[in-house]
């Protein structure tokens, strides 16, 4: 059952943090559920673990804020930039409370923001919910390149970014927090390029795009 095996149990999970009661308590949490924990003391360090590592290793990232050396809105900024690291689920675990740090969290793309004191069974449930949406069904989607070919003669490159989302699984309402589009425009775009590529669902644009 999935209480017995959580969806994080096997997972590669980076922890940047640099208060080392908060580390040693997060690690212990997700260790006692079979993740894979590796620790970095900021986001300078938590940059060099990602350059030195294959694309797609780490699953996931969870990450304190204010930190020595780059801080976790800097480190996000720069996973966002980097074609190999943008897609990989980032939480903020901060003791920044204020709505403008979450806003600002969520506005980089941030999976979830989670504030200092947390409860153990929430901050598990979270991370679980958010592995179950952004890992689950494909952590590393492998596409149809001769298909991505083709579609760049037809569509542009908004299209192409929205539909290989679509076939990533994402819902309108994710596409357009992740892409930082409204709600309309993303489901006006979706629409589109059905429309343009003769589909009927979202499904066919899936098994078009997708290397099974």
């Amino acid at each position: 059952s999935a209480e017995e095996k959580p969806s994080y149990a096997g997972k590669k999970l980076l922890l940047v943090e640099d208060n080392e009661i908060n580390k040693t308590v997060a690690k212990f949490l997700l260790e006692s559920k079979n993740a894979e924990v590796e620790w970095a003391e900021n986001g300078k360090i938590g940059l060099e673990k990602f350059s030195s590592s294959n694309p797609g290793y780490y699953n996931f990232v969870l990450m304190d804020i204010m930190m020595p050396e780059m801080d976790g809105f800097e480190f996000m900024n720069i996973l966002q930039a980097n074609e190999n690291w943008k897609n990989i689920p980032v939480i903020f675990l901060t003791g920044m409370d204020a709505p403008d740090f979450e806003i600002k969290g969520l506005k980089l793309g941030a999976a979830d923001y989670i504030t200092k004191p947390f409860f153990k069974d929430v901050l598990l449930a979270r991370i679980e919910n958010c592995i179950a949406r952004f890992c689950e069904a494909e952590p590393q989607t492998t596409f149809n390149e001769d298909e991505l070919e083709k579609l760049a003669l037809v569509l542009s490159p908004t299209e192409i970014t929205i539909a290989k989302l679509v076939a990533e699984g994402y819902s309108n309402q994710e596409i357009a927090e992740k892409s930082h589009y409204s709600y309309g425009y993303v489901r006006k775009v979706v629409s589109l390029i059905l429309d343009k590529l003769y589909l009927s669902s979202r499904i066919e644009l899936r098994r078009l795009l997708r290397k099974e």
